[in-house]
């Protein structure tokens, strides 16, 4: 129990940063726009692992109808601050991606995010692929399930370990680390260093899936999308081995 309530805590701390080392960009609203529906209505989003609700504020003042779930309490009340009047058609709930199927509407949206490796913490090949179909079974015929994360194909992660690209603002640094564990997992460390010299460890040694391109393939196949199309970032510029990113966009 001491160990989870640590995790709650650094967690709370990590809020007061998360927008800095995960600002949304020109290049996202742009990506974002593109993914609405050229019809009448609003269109459905759903962002898995919303964090402080950055995106999702965004896509609700745009004319979007945005739902956004996230495992870490304090993301959910971080987000649901960020509304500017409780007529936005944007609302948050605290609720772990394993759960998504369980309580929000089969078939009623048309766009399912899961952005910043969120998608890696599912930590396990058979609740990856559960991911997978419960965005399958959400998603309207037509409606696209879009993945962000690290390519994980251009690194070689043994039990020596590997730094992940570094993510930093002007107050603070995001190291990332993996490693493989005796046991044959994956596990992944992070820690934040602040301007004023502080360290605060976010993750320490929490269990990940290392999803690559390859696997997301097959996956999105077996789940029942009809196509996927894999770019290096928002700009939609081709894919290529040595990539940072992996954007995965899924087709019903």
């Amino acid at each position: 129990m001491g160990f989870i309530l640590k995790i709650m805590d650094n967690i709370k701390k990590f809020v007061e940063y998360y927008d800095e080392l995960f600002p949304l960009t020109d290049e996202q609203k742009v990506f974002l726009k593109s993914l609405q529906r050229n019809s009448t209505g609003p269109t459905r989003f759903l962002h898995v692992g919303c964090g402080t609700g950055t995106h999702a504020q965004y896509l609700a003042e745009i004319g979007s109808d945005v739902t956004g779930i996230d495992q870490h309490q304090d993301f959910v009340e971080s987000a649901s601050l960020r509304k500017k009047t409780q007529l936005q058609s944007v609302r948050y709930f605290y609720l772990p991606p394993i759960d998504m199927a369980r309580f929000l509407g089969k078939g009623f949206y048309d766009v399912i995010l899961s952005l910043n490796n969120q998608i890696i913490f599912m930590h396990d090949e058979t609740l990856i692929k559960k991911m997978f179909y419960d965005a399958h079974t959400l998603l309207k015929q037509g409606g696209k399930f879009v993945l962000n994360l690290t390519n994980f194909s251009k690194y070689s992660i043994s039990d020596d370990g590997v730094d992940l690209p570094l993510k930093e603002s002007i107050r603070s640094k995001l190291k990332t680390s993996a490693k493989q564990a005796s046991n044959g997992s994956y596990v992944l460390s992070q820690k934040l260093e602040t301007s004023s010299g502080k360290y605060l460890n976010i993750f320490d040694n929490t269990e990940i899936y290392p999803l690559t391109v390859t696997e997301i393939c097959d996956i999105a196949k077996n789940s029942g999308f009809s196509s996927v199309k894999f770019y290096e970032n928002y700009t939609l510029a081709p894919w290529q081995n040595n990539s940072q990113d992996v954007l995965a966009v899924m087709e019903c």
